[in-house]
């Protein structure tokens, strides 16, 4: 991926001659010179000492020698690994993650996946935030999906996106005509709320407490599948991230709203182990899964 003035410059330092190193490139003397000229131009410093026996680098030509090979190297590895993940045929993607992608985005990353490379096998561990953390640690899986778990000193985050909390009902709910709503718009109507002790509950509880009250939740449960069918059925509101409903919005089933209090929101979060190599398979997932989150709409 070098640039073609720093080819024709590598040639030329290495040959220490035009002449040789328009015979070894089969290029014109004339365009090598030019090249050269521009790029001396471009870095402010002369390259080459010209004589009459050919060319020798001066010390800025040698500073750039050495800078233009660590590109040269660093652009064929990376060239090496976009290969061999365009390549991966086989291999096994070991996943832990929250209940909250499981409905819509961890099957439609994995449709997507497997529709390209369908000899690739999963193995995915459905988890709170903290025992992610912990199937990562303990090098039981190679990724993790977690919501605001805190960091951690042996993982390293290779995406982080920050996720509001919504207010989840069906079209028709008295809310819908709100382009936002607050904490204690929600609170005058039965409403839904993940456990208490997870990430989204701890953040709720936290912003109620500050506007004065203490939310009374007509339901409280460690099941998203439930939450969602409470707003559904028109029970009520449920507080949910957008992935777990994404496809009940897009058909029009569910209205979601951002809340107006900013700290009513928190990182989803891919992390691995720090120092372990990520399988090819891996790593070609884990870009799918990050394309997936960034390209999906949040709502205004």
């Amino acid at each position: 991926m070098l640039t073609t003035s720093l080819r024709f410059f590598l040639s030329v330092a290495e040959h220490g001659s035009i002449r040789l190193a328009s015979e070894r490139l089969n290029i014109s003397q004339s365009a090598i010179s030019r090249r050269i000229q521009a790029l001396e131009y471009e870095v402010g410093a002369v390259l080459f000492e010209r004589s009459a026996r050919g060319v020798v680098l001066t010390a800025h030509g040698k500073l750039l020698v050495a800078t233009a090979q660590q590109i040269g190297a660093a652009a064929s590895d990376l060239s090496k690994e976009i290969e061999s993940l365009r390549r991966v045929e086989t291999g096994h993607v070991r996943v832990a993650a929250i209940e909250s992608v499981l409905p819509d985005l961890l099957p439609n990353v994995l449709d997507r996946y497997l529709e390209s490379h369908p000899k690739i096998t999963f193995d995915i561990t459905i988890a709170t935030s903290s025992a992610v953390v912990s199937l990562v640690r303990n090098g039981e899986v190679d990724i993790g999906v977690t919501f605001s778990a805190g960091k951690q000193a042996d993982t390293k985050s290779l995406f982080k996106s920050r996720e509001p909390l919504l207010a989840v009902f069906r079209s028709d709910h008295s809310l819908a005509s709100k382009a936002i709503v607050s904490v204690t718009d929600v609170m005058q109507f039965p409403t839904a709320m993940p456990a208490p002790g997870s990430a989204m509950r701890t953040i709720y509880d936290e912003v109620c407490r500050k506007a004065g009250f203490e939310p009374k939740p007509a339901m409280e449960t460690n099941s998203l599948e439930l939450l969602h069918n409470f707003a559904i059925s028109g029970l009520g509101i449920a507080i949910l991230l957008r992935h777990t409903v994404q496809t009940s919005i897009e058909t029009g089933i569910l209205k979601a709203r951002r809340f107006q209090e900013t700290s009513l929101q928190g990182s989803l979060e891919i992390i691995a182990l720090k120092g372990r190599p990520m399988p090819p398979a891996t790593q070609l997932f884990n870009s799918v899964l990050q394309d997936a989150i960034t390209s999906r709409p949040t709502p205004e």
